[in-house]
């Protein structure tokens, strides 16, 4: 039998599962051996994240910037650079590492192409990212019974706005906590994957809703509160345009072999 490598951190929350080599159909199997709530496969050498389904993820590379910087033995003063290429996003992916194994801060630099919130209603604004999309819809409270209830209204809301075929889609739960601050509750649906949950920690939901906020006025600097920690999200105007930064946690869980089952 086959023998696949794999390695999982937890940038935020958000527990992801590298597997080492070219994209395979091991994603899913690695998912229910292992755990998490996505997968990608990487090939450090060439700097190259591909997510298991070709959907972009600012976490999933904010996590490979902490497997990139695995060997680096001392925590010091200035951030090490990486920059690598992720499935969905056209451009390169910066990312600066500050820590050391096994607690790191990323944070992910991103060239945004044209990608304008559209408003749908008083309460939904959809934005369509490279790679994925994202319903976010406002509230002042939390207003469901449950998580199943959240769950189900989350998939009404998928059927309504005719969102059904995103290959990879967020509807994202948003309440103002203050001036720059949310809280939000991201569930997020990768059909091709077979995944739909509400996900401990998102980063293409966090620049989605900065975005949103840059467009209706908001300026500066966001932070967005999640299960289960908060993201930093920065927009500024560079010389190529808008540029997103998305800084926060990684935490390395465990790496090993797994048997793939293929002879």
């Amino acid at each position: 039998m086959a023998i696949v490598r794999f390695s999982k951190f937890s940038p935020g929350g958000n527990d992801t599962v590298f597997l080492y080599g070219p994209p395979s159909g091991l994603a899913t199997k690695a998912l229910d051996i292992l755990g998490g709530e996505q997968a990608g496969f990487v090939d450090p050498g060439a700097r190259r994240l591909e997510m298991a389904a070709g959907e972009f993820c600012v976490n999933a590379s904010r996590a490979f910037g902490a497997l990139l910087d695995l060997d680096h033995d001392e925590a010091s003063g200035s951030a090490r650079r990486y920059r690598i290429s992720v499935s969905g996003w056209e451009s390169a992916v910066d990312l600066e590492v500050a820590g050391k194994m096994p607690e790191w801060q990323v944070c992910a630099h991103l060239d945004l192409p044209p990608c304008a919130p559209e408003k749908l209603d008083n309460c939904h604004s959809l934005v369509r990212l490279q790679g994925i999309s994202h319903l976010l819809y406002f509230d002042s409270e939390f207003r469901f019974e449950s998580l199943d209830a959240f769950k189900d209204e989350a998939e009404r809301k998928r059927s309504r706005f005719g969102l059904e075929c995103e290959a990879a889609l967020g509807i994202i739960h948003c309440l103002p906590l203050g001036e720059g601050e949310y809280r939000i509750i991201p569930y997020i649906v990768v059909p091709a994957l077979g995944t739909a949950m509400i996900e401990g920690c998102c980063g293409s939901a966090s620049l989605a809703l900065g975005l949103h906020l840059r467009k209706i006025g908001h300026k500066g600097n966001f932070v967005f509160r999640q299960p289960k920690s908060s993201l930093q999200v920065k927009l500024e105007e560079s010389g190529a345009g808008l540029r997103a930064s998305i800084s926060g946690p990684v935490t390395f869980m465990l790496r090993g072999e797994m048997n793939s089952g293929i002879s």
